[in-house]
């Protein structure tokens, strides 16, 4: 053999015989893991409509499940706040009722009103993802300037000649279409957030700072808070006592009933996620039937690939030992 052929061989370098094979093996490697065909054209015939319509589907199910999810985040910010307004008015209630019948305690109720009345203020606050969740999602709080509305019932409670004057200044300031609900309440959109969940319907959230029953917890703390600038005498266990006891009861009596409403909503949309999954686990298994492969028949192919490229690399390495005795 001359030398010069023997030198020019290993420029030229050999043919990788090997990679067909390794690049069978990749594919199939891919198909045995997802159970998906790699080649859709070739598994479907070149017929997509069907891959089409669930493929829709599915993005169309996904969509629907971001949507209820939104709406459960809604409805447990909602409920946390809702709790915090029962919290604090349980708490001014077990104040009123030290501070109201104890001669001993003349200044409890109104310092402890006004933390009542600015936690309730705070809880109605509340957002979530930066929408206000008792302003129907509008980016303005219901409750600017919370001390705006205690100097306005302080300045009732300075005015007033006795309890019941007071009382009924308090109910005509927070009454619909009275000062509170014009100057002091920002309800920025009119109508509550609307959660689609497909077919055309929708899920909603029917409360805002202006629900009767959040109009009464404020007012009741309100109340109560205001009778630190009174000007009429307040005696314990009065009968003006007595009444202020009994719509603190009554204000917090009606939150429950609130939250549970809520907590029916959340329920529906809790059923609405479960029926949900159930339909898109359907879904991904028809999209996985339609593309899907033979998992024992591609872990069969993909075995004797893996046969045959350890055939090739033993070749190759024969070869790459018979080259070097070029040299030789």
């Amino acid at each position: 053999m001359r030398p010069e052929i023997g030198l020019a061989r290993p420029l030229l370098g050999p043919n990788d015989i090997t990679r067909d094979t390794r690049d069978r093996v990749d594919i199939l490697s891919q198909e045995v893991a997802s159970g998906r065909s790699s080649d859709l054209g070739r598994a479907l015939r070149s017929d997509f409509s069907e891959v089409s319509r669930l493929t829709h589907q599915m993005a169309h199910l996904d969509a629907m499940k971001i949507s209820l999810s939104r709406a459960e985040t809604w409805g447990e910010g909602l409920q946390l706040s809702l709790a915090g307004v029962e919290t604090s008015l349980a708490d001014l209630a077990q104040g009123l009722a030290t501070g109201l019948f104890s001669a001993s305690t003349p200044g409890i109720v109104p310092d402890v009103a006004e933390g009542a009345l600015r936690d309730i203020a705070a809880f109605l606050n509340g957002t979530a993802n930066d929408r206000a969740l008792f302003g129907n999602g509008a980016g303005d709080h219901p409750i600017q300037d919370i001390d705006a509305v205690l100097s306005d019932v302080r300045g009732l409670a300075a005015g007033a000649v006795d309890y019941e004057t007071y009382a009924a200044d308090v109910d005509a300031y927070f009454a619909p279409g009275g000062p509170f609900e014009t100057t002091r309440l920002t309800i920025g959109a009119n109508e509550p957030v609307v959660f689609p969940v497909g077919d055309g319907r929708t899920v909603s959230f029917e409360v805002d700072a202006g629900s009767s029953e959040l109009i009464q917890a404020v007012k009741q703390a309100a109340l109560a808070a205001g009778l630190d600038d009174r000007g009429f005498a307040l005696a314990p266990g009065s009968t003006a006592a007595i009444d202020i006891q009994s719509r603190m009861l009554s204000a917090t009596a009606a939150l429950p009933d609130l939250r549970g409403r809520i907590g029916a909503v959340e329920e529906r949309v809790s059923d609405m996620a479960s029926s949900l999954d159930d339909r898109r686990s359907e879904t991904e298994i028809a999209l996985g039937e339609t593309i899907g492969i033979d998992r024992f028949e591609a872990a069969s192919a993909l075995q004797n690939e893996m046969a045959r490229l350890e055939s090739l690399y033993a070749i190759t390495a024969r070869r790459a030992q018979l080259r070097l005795t070029d040299y030789l």
